[in-house]
């Protein structure tokens, strides 16, 4: 499961990583915590499962400091819920205290109190899952959320706050793209976001493939003028993008506990590095040689790992 961005321009934020990767990572995302008052039922991390870890402030602090050290060009804060880490806004202000794009994975629901504070500390984006009126607070099990949700991105507008909206997609919903990327387009997004939840370790999958999933968006946000697309997913090709930014080699993912690992939605592969013990060094070779093995696996050639029974 993996990305794809359908705008009706050629320049936003997001290309700034792929103008700029040679080989080496420029993107990480961190969860700070396991912790989440949602229950979105396809979770890709089981997230939904009242888990309740918490990375530590002094381990964030030895990450970010070695995140600089390989120069990566944007952080993304994630979760679970970051803003339900009992220390978020200390998190913020180590992390602005560095020069990274920062980004903001949430469910939205806290967004429209913390908007003031994410601006004041130079926050660059905020990504939401949206699910749209009729199913929003069904899917993320929280009477009110879809308000709360269109609150916070209001509230973050307002700030001037660039935000984005992922439609988590699977059969389930996929009849309502359209009227979800009309209910997108006017709140005035300047993207189109999906990603599925098709994945075969998933009970979300239900026959149908990703790829028919990803042309049948492509072909509903092209009818409003979104034709240039963005595809972080080995099986869809964009107009521009990275066939799977872990196994590229363009991302890192580190969870509570610190550990490198190759992909927030793949929970069967071993850790790949230790960031509060191993040096930037052997991390990023480490990376390198996971990614090699995986690679490996399909001939060379870049494959979903979360879409596979063994690994997902």
């Amino acid at each position: 499961m993996c990305l794809i961005s359908f705008s009706k321009t050629q320049s936003y934020s997001s290309k700034q990583k792929l103008d700029r990767f040679d080989g080496a990572p420029l993107w990480a995302y961190v969860n700070i915590t396991d912790r989440c008052s949602h229950k979105c039922p396809w979770c890709y991390g089981g997230f939904n499962a009242n888990l309740k870890n918490e990375m530590r402030l002094e381990d964030f602090s030895i990450i970010i400091e070695k995140l600089q050290a390989m120069k990566i060009l944007q952080v993304t804060l994630s979760g679970g819920e970051p803003t339900e880490h009992s220390q978020f806004k200390n998190f913020i202000r180590e992390l602005s205290q560095k020069k990274f794009l920062m980004h903001l994975a949430t469910h939205g629901g806290t967004l429209a109190h913390f908007a003031p504070f994410l601006a004041e500390h130079g926050m660059k984006q905020v990504q939401v899952n949206y699910q749209g009126k009729e199913l929003h607070d069904a899917q993320h099990g929280v009477k009110g959320a879809y308000t709360s949700q269109r609150e916070g991105i209001a509230a973050a507008l307002r700030e001037n706050l660039e935000v984005t909206a992922t439609i988590t997609v699977g059969e389930y919903n996929l009849k309502k793209i359209p009227q979800l990327f009309r209910e997108l387009e006017a709140i005035g997004l300047p993207r189109l976001r999906i990603w599925d939840a098709t994945g075969r370790g998933n009970r979300w999958r239900k026959d149908i493939e990703a790829v028919k999933i990803f042309e049948f968006c492509r072909d509903e946000a092209a009818k409003l003028g979104f034709t240039f697309v963005q595809s972080y997913d080995p099986e869809f090709e964009g107009d521009t993008g990275s066939p799977c930014p872990p196994m590229s080699g363009l991302f890192l993912h580190i969870n509570t506990k610190g550990k490198l690992r190759f992909c927030p939605a793949v929970l069967k592969e071993p850790d790949v590095g230790d960031f509060l013990t191993d040096t930037p060094e052997v991390l990023l070779a480490s990376n390198r040689q996971n990614n090699k093995r995986l690679l490996a696996v399909n001939g060379g050639r870049p494959w979903c790992v979360a879409r596979d029974e063994a690994y997902a």
